[in-house]
């Protein structure tokens, strides 16, 4: 207690309630009799034990390792009235001595005389004991940690490293929490698994060292352990998502964290209640999910199902016997070949079982069970060789009594307060005393270290002997790595089998057909067929069935000599195959954080217009940054005359391209991704409200507003001749006339429902991707449905359409054998018939463009795919440098590509602009004014003027793009006339020697 003073004229003064505490409340007595002792045989808490002492409030307990109190350290500062306190944080062969005082407000008494003790099996405890730990060949200890931090803070978990000794070597902290047993894969690598950040879950990878090597993001969440195999693969249980329904997969990723294949549990489609994965000898994978045993070969490909299966359970997990039969725990015991067959089934009865739990399997081909308050050992046959109630202790759970065999015959289960050690014959021998419950598995090494994790943390003590390694399952994971494996000698992987390169841009990838087991591709590459001329050029990521050459003279073709590698050797080399990369420029990235979804808009002098974060940003045909302004956000819309049309802020904004404000209209109440659509005359229709549809001039006067009462209205859209085209949400089309006045309204026989704007073409058809029903649907200008695409999900994306009136478009289907979900892109022909298909792969809808060269470019997840138009042959694709695509691609009339990607704007450089359809990409134009252009061509001729210098002689009533070339390939922006009355000499630049070719375009 501190006591308080005032003092007066120098004297000081105990205030009057002190002392009356202190006389009437003195300092406690001397403890006496202090008793310090072990239980025996297995004592590992040293426990005290004294007398009562008088006006003590509660006592402090100390400790030291040798009899000098003043050495010595506080254990517990308020041990309570009990006269009694457990210490469980002592090492083997260390006596410690222990004193005990009394408090009170008056203060501590004095100390009592020591006491001393020891215990010898007991090595250190750790604070974290959440999962079972994993242990190194070099003794090192790896435990995996739900949190770090405490309740009410982030959940921040982590793996934390031990040395043999106890000693704290790293800790990696993660931003979510770490769920379930780590596993160590060969090469030393610490595999894990967390929730993670929106709701998704992480597959993730450290090295000795506790850094990051990688993160793999898997669906939605993991079930159960890592289990990691002889190449290091690691096998997990997904929770997909798929039509509205939970399933589990069993996933598969290489030692470098890609994704080698999943695959769906078949009996996860009734009960999805989790798995674990064990690994046979041969690489076999096998799992259990609802009542179906399934059997995966290392490359994916399903081995066997039993399915029906009345007496497994979800997530009861398999071990093996010496014969690589697969067994299974109480109440029933099970073995099955590896062949499938079910070799014995049989009750065990007599036995209170509560749990089901993982058994172990002896190098005599025994099992041990344990159950509630009993041990249970059967033989070969299923049959009962002994039972152990284990008087009145009671199991610590399910999870955590996983029996542990080690070398001289001995059974370790943990129960409540103790772990118990069994001998061969289920007699107990003694009880390693534990002050926590266990809460995991236990888990033996080899030189006989026995490692228990808790609910008060993870404890080190000494076996009686080391784990029996000869025996086919020895302990929970079968081994102190945690791997679930059982896997037999490395093998050398076969030679490739080498597939069609693949054509891509900059590049060239040759693939190979699926191995049967995990190894990466060495690719070597020469210019003649003769091998002694090729170079190792390329080395792909262990798993992955390709390998790429980045360094490639596009156009040039090479040849091309692979082989496999693994940690079990290298196979003989296959090929050659010949291959050339496709020339694709890059011509700039732009940064541009916060890049919204929406494509940008190109402007016919070619500057370019896009939003980040909270800024509207203009830039220049070379990327760079032309000017921004703070404050505005959405999705840039350019009228003919240039002018940018931006719905931001709940308003819509006119600004000229110097990005001064024209005019603005307030109080708009509707989506801001309901875009406007711009006429050629610079009108700009819109909605408002999202039942409202308005038209303004290109000066902001507004021409006409229309109400549709409750009825939500979709982003419109402007055809050939002028009529607006929408979709009234729930009922059907909508066209009116460009004064605003109906021409007709059809409701549909079927709802459109969508938010997007119709797709025109040059006769009028609408082309609706919908929600409900979930389809492409081709409507007459009449409103008469002329065909429909059916799609098992939403068409979240417009088709484009081609000169011939062919639709192209994207959407998904389901393979119903496992509800699994695959991307098309399709050709519609006119009558609605499929001249082609092709799956991409991607479950994300891709985007549409379409160039006059018959090349149909689409985005899907990261790739940017180039189609021929004619068949649906792939020409060419190219993940983006930059990661996700998030819009379509926008294609300029000088054959400029831009793709929105994370964080900027990515411009690669083509060959040709837009194809001459009516709508032949998003919104229909680079401007995005979702308006069929209808202007005057502009006209134009090569004429010298007096100094004998070329010009360009135009006459543009409605403006015109001037484009320039050298080689009629590569087209550039030479600039923009604005729309004249007459005609008007646009000056030619010679710039060199070489002739200059010119192409004239509305725009």
């Amino acid at each position: 207690m501190r006591h308080l003073y005032r003092t007066w004229t120098g004297v000081a003064l105990l205030l009057g309630a002190a002392i009356a505490s202190a006389q009437t409340n003195p300092i406690p007595e001397t403890v006496s009799n202090l008793v310090a002792t072990v239980q025996s045989p297995g004592g590992t808490v040293i426990h005290l034990s004294w007398d009562s002492t008088a006006s003590a409030d509660s006592y402090e307990v100390w400790r030291g390792t040798n009899a000098d109190v003043t050495a010595g350290e506080p254990l517990e500062t308020n041990a309570a009235s009990s006269l009694q306190f457990g210490d469980d944080t002592t090492r083997a062969g260390t006596t410690y001595s222990y004193w005990v005082r009394g408090v009170n407000q008056a203060g501590p008494g004095a100390f009592s005389a020591p006491a001393q003790a020891s215990q010898t099996n007991q090595f250190w405890r750790a604070p974290y004991g959440d999962f079972s730990p994993e242990v190194a060949g070099d003794g090192t200890v790896y435990e995996g940690v739900i949190r770090l931090v405490p309740w009410p803070g982030p959940p921040q978990g982590g793996i934390i490293a031990y040395s043999e000794d106890g000693s704290q070597l790293w800790v990696y902290r993660d931003e979510e929490s770490v769920v379930g047993t780590p596993a160590l894969a060969p090469d030393g690598r610490i595999v894990f698994q967390t929730p993670s950040l929106g709701g998704g879950a992480a597959v993730k990878s450290l090295d000795g060292d506790g850094r990051l090597i990688w993160s793999s993001l898997l669906t939605t969440e993991l079930w159960q352990d890592v289990c990691v195999d002889a190449y290091g693969t690691a096998w997990v249980i997904s929770d997909h998502v798929a039509g509205g329904m939970g399933f589990l997969y069993l996933d598969a990723l290489s030692s470098d964290g890609v994704l080698l294949w999943s695959q769906p549990l078949q009996g996860s489609i009734d009960l999805p209640l989790g798995a674990h994965v064990a690994i046979g000898q041969d690489g076999t994978g096998y799992t259990v999910s609802g009542s179906v045993l399934e059997a995966f070969y290392p490359n994916g490909d399903i081995r066997w199902t039993s399915a029906s299966l009345p007496v497994l359970r979800a997530g009861l997990p398999p071990v093996f016997n010496q014969n690589g039969e697969l067994l299974f725990g109480g109440p029933w015991y099970e073995r099955f070949s590896p062949d499938e067959s079910l070799v014995a089934s049989n009750r065990l009865a007599g036995l209170a079982w509560t749990y089901q739990t993982e058994p172990v399997v002896g190098a005599d081909g025994r099992a041990y069970f344990a159950t509630f308050k009993a041990v249970a050992c059967v033989d070969t046959n299923g049959l009962i060789c002994w039972t152990n109630h284990l008087d009145s202790l009671t199991a610590g759970g399910s999870y955590a009594c996983v029996p542990v065999l080690d070398k001289a015959g001995n059974i370790y289960v943990p129960v409540t307060g103790a772990v118990a050690i069994l001998d061969h014959d289920g007699a107990l021998i003694e009880q390693l005393e534990l002050a926590h419950l266990p809460d995991a598995p236990l888990v033996l090494t080899a030189d006989g270290r026995l490692y228990v994790p808790t609910d008060g943390g993870l404890y080190s003590f000494r076996a009686l002997a080391g784990l029996d390694t000869s025996a086919p399952w020895p302990m929970y994971r079968h081994d102190p790595a945690g791997t679930a494996s059982v896997q037999g000698p490395l093998q050398a992987p076969a030679p490739p089998v080498l597939l069609a390169p693949t054509p891509y841009a900059n590049r060239v990838r040759i693939p190979c057909r699926a191995t049967s087991v995990p190894a990466a591709l060495e690719l070597f590459r020469g210019t003649t067929t003769n091998f002694e001329d090729a170079t190792l050029v390329a080395t792909g990521r262990s798993g992955e069935l390709f390998a790429d050459d980045t360094n490639t003279v596009p156009g040039v073709t090479y040849f091309y000599w692979a082989c496999l590698e693994n940690a079990g050797g290298t196979s003989t080399l296959s090929g050659p195959v010949e291959a050339a990369a496709v020339d694709v420029p890059v011509k700039w990235f732009a940064s541009v954080p916060g890049l919204t979804a929406n494509p940008p808009a190109i402007a016919p002098d070619g500057a370019i217009y896009t939003c980040g974060t909270n800024s509207l940003l203009a830039l220049n045909t070379d990327g760079a940054v032309r000017w921004q302004i703070p404050g505005l956000t959405g999705s840039p819309v350019l009228s003919p005359g240039n002018a940018i049309i931006l719905r931001a802020a709940g308003q819509l904004y006119s600004l000229s391209s110097a990005g001064a404000t024209n005019w603005v209209v307030e109080d708009l109440t509707s989506w801001a991704s309901l875009l406007p659509a711009v006429g050629e005359d610079g009108t700009v229709v819109f909605n408002p409200a999202d039942t409202e549809l308005m038209a303004v001039s290109a000066d902001g006067t507004t021409l006409w507003r229309t109400n549709y009462d409750n009825y939500s209205l979709t982003t419109p859209s402007i055809g050939a001749d002028g009529s607006i085209v929408l979709v009234r949400d729930g009922r059907g089309i909508i066209r009116l006339n460009a004064d605003g006045t109906e021409s007709f309204v059809v409701d549909a026989p079927e709802y459109y429902r969508t938010s997007l704007a119709p797709v025109l073409d040059s006769e009028g058809t609408a082309y609706l991707p919908c929600g409900t029903p979930r389809s492409l649907s081709a409507v007459l200008s009449d409103g008469t449905n002329k065909w429909q695409l059916p799609s098992s999900q939403n068409i979240q994306t417009p088709p484009v359409v081609g000169p011939d009136g062919e639709v192209y478009a994207a959407y998904i289907t389901y393979v119903y054998t496992w509800l699994t979900v695959h991307q098309y892109l399709a050709a519609i022909a006119p009558d609605g018939s499929l001249s082609w298909t092709l799956a991409i792969g991607e479950t994300n809808q891709a985007s549409l463009a379409l160039s006059s060269d018959g090349v149909l470019f689409a985005t899907a997840g990261t790739t940017l795919f180039a189609l021929s138009a004619d068949d649906g042959q792939i020409l060419w694709q190219m993940p983006s440098p930059n990661g996700q695509v998030f819009g379509a691609p926008v294609l300029d009339y000088d054959g400029t590509l831009y793709l929105p990607v994370t964080n900027g704007l990515l411009a690669l450089q083509l060959k040709a602009g837009p194809a001459a359809s009516a709508w032949p990409m998003y919104r229909q134009n680079p401007r995005q004014s979702a308006c069929i252009q209808r202007l005057t061509a502009p006209q134009a001729h090569v004429a010298w003027s007096s100094t004998r210098q070329p010009e360009l002689q135009l006459l543009a009533p409605g403006g015109a793009i001037i484009l320039r070339s050298r080689d009629l390939q590569a087209w550039q922006h030479d600039g923009f006339q604005s729309a004249t009355t007459g005609p008007v000499l646009w000056p030619i630049d010679p710039g060199g020697q070489s002739a200059s070719f010119f192409l004239v375009l509305p725009p």
